[in-house]
C-alpha cells in the first residue's frame, strides 16, 4: 500500500487522529502513518489532493466551506478518486446531494469506527459495488433525480436495520417506490440487488463477530438467521475462504 494514500478531511482533531491510528494499527489495514493524510478544512483538503489518493473520507461540515464544495472540486479535477461522505443525523438531503456529486458512500454521525473502516475496505478491495454473481448483469440505468432521494431512504433504512428481517415490500413502503423501480434503481445506485446488499452487510458484520470475542461459527450463523452450512457457503462465495479461516 506504500504507493497509495488516504485523505481524511475532518476538523475534529481527536476523531481524525483516532481514525489514522486505526488505519495504521488495525490488522488488515496497516497503512504507514505518513500515507494517511489529515486535512482540517476544505481549503487544506483541496491543497492536499494528489493523484495517488486511494480514497477520501470527507466530513460535510467544515470550518471554511461545505464538504459538498470539496466534493464538487474532486469530481471536476480528480473524478477517479472515490469519496466517502460523513454527515450528521437528519441530513438525508445532504446525502442525496452528495450522491449527485459523485460520492461513493456515506456514514452518518455518530458512527462506529468499524462501520467506517468496513466501507473504506470495501472500496480499497474493489468489493464496493460488485454485482452479485446471481444477479442478472445489465447496463446500469441513469437514476432520475426524483427517484434518487427515495433510494437514499431505502439504503439508509437497510444500513441501520440490516440484522432484522427486511422484505422488498417493506423497503418499497419506506422509500415510496414501487417494487419494480426500487429493484431496478437500487442496483444502479449500489451495484447490488436489495437482497444482495443486505446479505453483504450481514456477512461483513459476521467477519467482525468472528474476529472479536469468542463467538463460534454456529453462534454467528444463528445471529444472521442462517444455518451453519448455508452461512459457510455464502461466506466462502463472498470472501474466498471458509469462516474458520477468520477464526484462526
Amino acid at each position: 500500500m506504500e504507493e497509495k494514500k488516504i485523505l481524511i478531511v475532518e476538523d475534529e482533531k481527536e476523531q481524525a487522529d483516532c481514525l489514522r491510528e486505526l488505519l495504521t494499527l488495525k490488522p488488515g489495514f496497516n497503512w504507514r502513518a505518513e500515507d494517511v493524510i489529515l486535512a482540517a478544512s476544505g481549503t487544506e483538503a483541496i491543497e492536499r489532493l494528489e493523484p495517488d489518493i486511494a480514497v477520501v473520507v470527507l466530513d460535510i461540515i467544515l470550518p471554511d466551506m461545505s464538504g459538498l464544495e470539496v466534493l464538487r472540486h474532486i469530481r471536476e479535477h480528480h473524478p477517479s478518486i472515490p469519496v466517502i461522505v460523513v454527515t450528521a443525523y437528519g441530513t438525508e438531503d445532504l446525502c442525496l446531494r452528495a450522491f449527485r456529486l459523485g460520492a461513493k458512500d456515506y456514514v452518518k454521525k455518530p458512527f462506529s469506527f468499524d462501520e467506517l473502516l468496513k466501507k473504506i475496505d470495501a472500496i480499497l478491495s474493489g468489493s464496493f459495488g460488485r454485482i452479485d454473481d446471481d444477479a442478472e448483469v445489465s447496463e446500469s440505468p441513469m437514476i432520475p433525480p426524483q427517484i434518487l432521494s427515495k433510494l437514499v431512504k431505502a439504503k439508509t433504512y437497510i444500513d441501520y436495520n440490516y440484522m432484522l428481517p427486511i422484505t422488498i415490500s417493506e423497503l418499497s413502503s419506506v422509500s415510496g417506490l414501487n417494487r419494480v423501480y426500487l429493484c431496478k434503481y437500487f442496483r444502479a445506485l449500489t451495484g447490488y440487488t436489495c437482497n444482495a446488499y443486505i446479505r453483504r452487510l450481514r456477512l461483513d458484520h459476521a467477519v467482525q463477530l468472528l474476529k472479536e470475542g469468542d463467538n463460534s461459527i454456529s453462534d454467528v450463523s444463528m445471529k444472521l438467521g442462517y444455518s451453519p452450512k448455508y452461512f459457510s457457503t455464502l461466506f466462502k462465495k463472498t470472501y474466498g475462504v471458509v469462516p474458520k479461516k477468520i477464526k484462526e
